[in-house]
């Protein structure tokens, strides 16, 4: 990964992919603090393009829970899926009107940051509170936006995943 992300430096895209390869690797080596020094060390402009400005914490904050739930620390995990909760919060805040045009589109076929968005507040949320919130926030959003029942079935797939296998890159 350190190899193939050195060769295409110059395109941004395929270096992003390397580069979050070789977090996942560290991960799950379960080097975490070598895994937050790749993400606080980069400086590549995909991280705000693929999932907003918050996305390299949100994503400290999910390794640090990982790692927590490995060691069975149930309120350091808790507490750091809080605040990437949090995170997703205050940028889905930050950008409204934007998000709610995104929903309003056939979430399907959509990419980027805002899908990103959208499933890290779903599984975010779903680890927090649990199903029947989860399920409310979907049944709100599928009123309020009109998203098909096939998306949010999709979006519910999510439930099933475990934390450790979750990634939303």
């Amino acid at each position: 990964a350190d190899s193939m992300a050195c060769a295409y430096k110059g395109n941004d895209k395929i270096y992003m992919k390397y580069m979050l390869q070789k977090i996942q690797f560290l991960v799950l080596y379960n080097d975490t603090n070598s895994a937050i020094d790749v993400i606080e060390g980069d400086s590549c402009n995909m991280w705000e393009t693929i999932g907003g400005p918050y996305y390299k914490k949100i994503l400290e904050h999910r390794i640090l829970a990982m790692s927590a739930k490995i060691k069975n620390d149930q309120q350091l995990y808790e507490a750091n899926i809080m605040e990437a909760l949090k995170l997703v919060e205050k940028y889905i805040s930050d950008n409204k009107e934007e998000y709610v045009l995104f929903l309003r589109n056939d979430l399907q076929h959509q990419r980027g940051k805002y899908i990103i968005t959208t499933q890290e507040y779903i599984y975010y949320s779903y680890l927090l509170y649990g199903k029947d919130r989860s399920n409310k926030i979907l049944e709100e959003y599928q009123d309020l936006y009109h998203i098909p029942e096939n998306a949010i079935e999709q979006l519910k797939l999510l439930y099933h995943m475990d934390i450790m296998d979750f990634y939303p890159w």
